[in-house]
């Protein structure tokens, strides 16, 4: 559930223009209540707004009337929780629909949860999540909101609730007339709320020009300073250096409050906001943080300031954690605080250190976005490993199995594993991760070590496939045989090397699209390419064997050779003829939907072949395939969309066998081949006969690990653990473990559907130069569509503007893009931010960005930047 959104106003922060209302005056502080709520309607469309003091209960009809005006929902939980939460859930199904309310207001009286237990709990968080909270901030209270609305009267405010507790009308009486205390302000800027005046004052760019067309305005907004937050005018002072000044003192005030033990000597006799006007200030810095042009002012201002008045020299090298950031400085020794956490086993300290300050400008800076999606998927990691190292192996192989592949499973450190190694390339381990990212390596292998050396013992024991599960040489005949006969039209799509924790993640991507079941298959011995491959052949059961062919090995069934592809093909096409055809995915994507249509013509079992995992894993640079890995399963969605477009009804999609990720590998994880006679040799597995034992290694007859040949007395030699026989660095298979030889079965029965309503949509994309200087370029992508609140494209960069263009790059970690399929979801009437992460080896002289439809390829929008980057 995501909140829609709808086009900013001008000006560009919220909290201006709610002047024209139903009849009748509200109070100051009423009033100003109200414009908060409205702004951040008006900034998410959805606001859970919790009243724990209850002190708002008798502004709710009033308020209910404001909004009505101006098209917006209110629900109330305070008579039933349960009719609320029915009532809520239909008005936001209907956001974004023609004559739908312009966003919903959720009205509780009772405080947010402080847990993450008790946030759960609560039915109505999930708004909360997809738009915003308000009331469950201390600043967000009847006290703080009277002082901010009545900065002038904040002793009258402190000696009522030092008395007693005043009612929103006691305060509200503060002020008799209720009337504008600063026309000409409001006149130039829209407002004279203090918060709402001084944060347009530092962040809009003409803001100096909006004052002087008002004679009388810029000495207003120096009054206003002075009451709301004790900021001293100077004679004749130019604006730019007012505005650099009343920065300075706004944002040294909220880091005196943020410190725990206020400002350090070096900066305690700098002019800045305290006492009354400490409340203001905060509030003034947040409603910065809130809006692309506040965020905009305060990159430029801050670092102004911190160099200015030395702020780095006074907080030290290890500056304290507060709760907002307020300078790049302290972003920088909060990801230090993280990774120094995390690896000394404070999971729980690290998570408090990453979750604050989560709002600050620094953290969506180009060159930082990458580090901080690297820091949150190690983090992610280390606490599935925490949660799985305290779990001893079971002893039976199906026990084992079992274990790895349930809901909860094992499974789940290899896919945070994955995740993290991703991330960790996205920013080329850059010095300040990378002592993390080191750690979550050495982490990953002291959780799967014990559990490997149990699986490998287990099948030395016991034998493979284990019974009770699915073997590989089952799954055509039991899944894609049953479809056929049935003429229904089946794609089986063969994703060289998918791991059974990356199926996990294209079954939920896949969810939407119709009915989704995955199970897990043992494949067959040995994992290589060529024997996988046969193994999912129809007719492999109990037939597929090893053959000598010359010095080598070559799997068949029931005696015909299949060395490679084309053999396979022949093999297919003998029993299928024409009603079978085969395409490379990469062909699926990029040819258009009707000459796909032909190029498949009227076959009813489409074998789809992606070699990319294993490609790039098998390629020169391991860096490079832990980047992209996961873009596959992006890929394999989209495929399976554009067939289920041209008639294809099921989809199973599998696998020749697994990999093992390994990044680092120690000197002594290559052990030596033992002596013998060996007609297959590979990194992690021989197959022949041994002469003499060897440490580092496990042997077994081949019969009883399921291998079939026309030899007698052949054996299976493999590497223990995740050792190698070659010292081929970060990726490999061919081995015997769970991630090589547990395998996915996932098919799709796609639901019938006549489509979304569509057409009508453009994207704009938007970079604030016409060249890039960066690995990651921070875009802003916009939607507006007539049919649809959503749009999911694929946003990528291109060395050229043709078709046969080479990918160089791909949406980064945010908000907005699904981790599993990369797609970017946009909202109409939206921007969302957007980093584009671009291959740091290309040099080409420029790039071209696209928005594309993921299952028709249409492009929506195209950007075309020069590359500007330094080598």
């Amino acid at each position: 559930m995501t909140a829609p959104t709808t086009p900013r106003r001008q000006p560009s922060l919220p909290g201006i223009g709610h002047q024209e209302r139903p009849a009748g005056t509200l109070g100051p502080v009423s009033a100003f209540v109200v414009e908060q709520i409205e702004a951040r309607l008006d900034e998410r469309r959805v606001v859970a707004w919790y009243d724990g003091e209850r002190a708002f209960g008798d502004l709710l009809p009033r308020m209910e009337e404001i909004l009505a005006a101006r098209g917006y929902a209110v629900v109330s939980t305070a008579l039933s929780r349960l009719r609320a939460r029915r009532d809520a859930d239909a008005v936001y199904r209907r956001l974004g629909e023609p004559d739908a309310p312009a966003g919903l207001l959720i009205y509780l009286p009772t405080r947010r949860g402080r847990t993450e237990q008790e946030r759960q709990a609560d039915p109505f968080e999930v708004f909360a999540r997809v738009g915003t909270a308000f009331g469950d901030d201390e600043g967000e209270q009847l006290r703080a909101l009277a002082t901010a609305a009545l900065p002038g009267h904040r002793a009258a405010i402190d000696r009522l609730f030092a008395e007693g507790q005043p009612t929103l009308a006691t305060l509200d009486a503060l002020v008799a007339d209720g009337g504008t205390q600063y026309p000409l302000l409001r006149q130039a800027l829209g407002t004279d709320v203090p918060v709402e005046a001084l944060a347009l004052a530092l962040s809009l760019s003409d803001a100096d020009e909006r004052l002087a067309r008002v004679p009388g305005a810029h000495a207003e907004l120096e009054r206003l300073a002075e009451v709301a937050v004790g900021f001293a005018p100077q004679p004749l002072e130019p604006w730019a250096a007012r505005r650099d000044r009343l920065a300075a003192f706004l944002l040294l005030g909220e880091l005196a409050v943020d410190l725990p033990e206020g400002l350090p000597p070096g900066l305690a006799g700098v002019a800045h906001a305290s006492g009354a006007g400490c409340d203001v200030a905060l509030a003034v810095c947040a409603r910065l943080r809130e809006t692309d042009a506040g965020r905009e002012a305060l990159a430029r201002l801050a670092p102004e300031i911190e160099e200015r008045y030395r702020v780095a020299q006074a907080l030290g090298p290890e500056p304290p954690l507060g709760t907002r950031d307020t300078f790049p400085i302290q972003e920088r020794a909060r990801l230090r605080a993280v990774v120094r956490l995390a690896e000394a086993g404070d999971l729980a300290g690290a998570r408090a250190a990453f979750s604050g300050a989560a709002d600050a400008v620094w953290r969506r800076q180009e060159d930082r976005i990458a580090l901080w999606a690297a820091a949150g998927h190690c983090l992610a990691f280390l606490e599935v490993a925490a949660e799985m190292a305290g779990e001893k192996p079971a002893g039976r192989l199906r026990g084992l199995i079992e274990r790895y592949v349930a809901a909860d499973g094992a499974w789940r450190l290899d896919a945070a594993q994955r995740r993290f190694e991703q991330a960790a390339a996205a920013c080329a381990h850059d010095q300040e991760v990378e002592p993390l990212i080191h750690h979550c390596r050495a982490r990953y292998l002291a959780v799967v070590e014990p559990v490997q050396a149990a699986f490998q013992a287990a099948v030395q024991a016991e034998g493979w496939p284990p019974e009770g599960i699915r073997r590989q040489t089952r799954i055509f005949d039991d899944h894609v045989a049953p479809e056929l006969a049935d003429r229904r039209r089946v794609a089986m799509v063969l994703v060289d090397s998918l791991r059974y924790e990356m199926a996990r993640d294209l079954a939920a991507a896949l969810a939407d699209a119709g009915s989704v079941e995955l199970e897990a298959a043992a494949a067959a011995l040995p994992t290589t390419t060529p024997n996988g491959m046969a193994a999912l052949l129809p007719g492999a059961d109990g037939a597929l064997a090893l053959l000598q062919q010359g010095s080598e090995l070559v799997p068949a069934i029931g005696g015909a050779l299949l060395p490679g592809l084309k053999e396979r093909q022949e093999y297919l096409r003998a029993r299928f003829g024409d009603r079978y055809q085969d395409i490379e995915l990469d062909a699926i994507l990029q040819t258009a939907s009707k000459r796909l249509e032909k190029q498949v013509g009227n076959a009813d079992l489409l074998v789809v072949r992606s070699l990319d995992l294993d490609d790039l894993g098998e390629g020169r640079s391991s860096f490079r395939a832990r980047k992209v890995m996961t873009s596959v399963l992006g890929e394999v969605k989209m495929a399976i969309e554009r067939l289920a477009a041209i008639g294809f009804s099921t989809f199973v999609v599998t696998a020749d066998h697994g990999h093992v990720l390994m990044p680092e590998p120690e000197p002594g994880d290559v052990v030596p081949v033992p002596p013998g006679e060996w007609l297959l040799r590979k990194r992690r597995s021989l197959i022949g006969r041994h002469q003499a034992s060897a440490a580092g290694v496990l042997i077994v007859k081949a019969a009883d690990v399921g291998i079939r040949s026309d030899m007698t007395g052949l054996e299976l030699v493999v590497a223990r653990g995740f050792k190698t026989f070659r010292e081929d660095a970060g990726y490999f298979h061919e081995g015997l473990s769970l991630q090589e030889c547990i395998i996915p079965v996932l098919t799709l029965r796609v639901k019938s559907s006549a489509g979304a309503l569509g057409g009508g949509e453009q994207v704009t994309i938007a970079y604030r130069s016409d060249r890039f200087t960066s690995s990651v370029v921070g875009l802003k992508v916009s939607l507006t569509a007539m049919f649809s609140p959503t749009l999911v494209v694929r946003l990528e960069a291109f060395d050229g503007s043709g078709p046969k263009a080479r990918r160089i790059g791909q949406a980064g970690d945010c908000d907005a893009r699904d981790p599993v399929t990369g797609e970017v979801t946009l909202r109409s009437g939206a921007e969302t931010p957007v980093p584009l992460l671009i291959d740091p080896d290309f040099r080409g002289p420029s790039i071209e960005v696209r928005a594309t439809d993921p299952r028709t390829g249409v492009i929506y929008g195209r950007l075309r930047l020069t590359n500007d980057r330094l080598d």
